[in-house]
């Protein structure tokens, strides 16, 4: 699962990852950025922005190794 999260030092904004035509945008060439995730789909959208500055886009992890579940 992913999130974004504001750039600026100290601001605990978080919010979900926007769809981008079929489903959550990934980061892709330009960071600034996001894209739709499937394979061979061009539909991107502005990195949304927070404090004057587009956020982070950041994988949480699980904490669970999906090779041994």
């Amino acid at each position: 699962m992913a999130k974004l999260v504001c750039a600026k030092p100290g601001c605990p904004t978080e919010q979900e990852v926007p769809p981008v035509h079929c489903g959550p945008g990934k980061p892709g060439a330009d960071p600034a950025k996001l894209y739709c995730p499937m394979p061979g789909h061009t539909e991107s959208i502005e990195m949304l922005k927070h404090c004057g500055e587009p956020m982070k886009y950041v994988e949480e992890s699980t904490g669970k190794n999906p090779c041994c579940d």
